[in-house]
């Protein structure tokens, strides 16, 4: 089983995306790669000393689903990621992100 930094952004990426655009959005189709690229390099331009915790704790994340799918959570279907978001760093933009997620009925981790 292989558990990757990269599966496990693009599979949160994809799901927010889809929450947020309608089915068969044809725009948001091509523009999901464009964002899960944004998203990485975005993580490329940490500092240093932020990656391999963030790196962790989205390994871990992934590796959280497995005690009740029995799957990582990149391998999960559509309807099984819905429910399962994490948010990396309390300060304002992760407090924000995580209110408005509770706000749509979302279940959230603030990490």
């Amino acid at each position: 089983m292989s558990f990757t930094h990269q599966d496990t952004v693009s599979a949160i990426t994809y799901s927010l995306i889809r929450e947020e655009c309608a089915e068969g959005d044809s725009t948001a189709e091509l523009s999901k790669n464009a964002v899960v690229r944004f998203v990485l390099e975005q993580y490329d331009r940490m500092p240093v000393l932020l990656r391999l915790p963030i790196k962790l704790l989205t390994l871990v994340f992934d590796a959280r689903a497995i005690l009740t799918s029995g799957r990582p959570f990149h391998r999960l279907g559509s309807e099984r990621i819905h429910a399962q978001i994490a948010i990396i760093g309390s300060g304002p933009g992760g407090a924000i992100t995580a209110h408005e997620l509770v706000k749509r009925g979302r279940d959230v981790l603030l990490i």
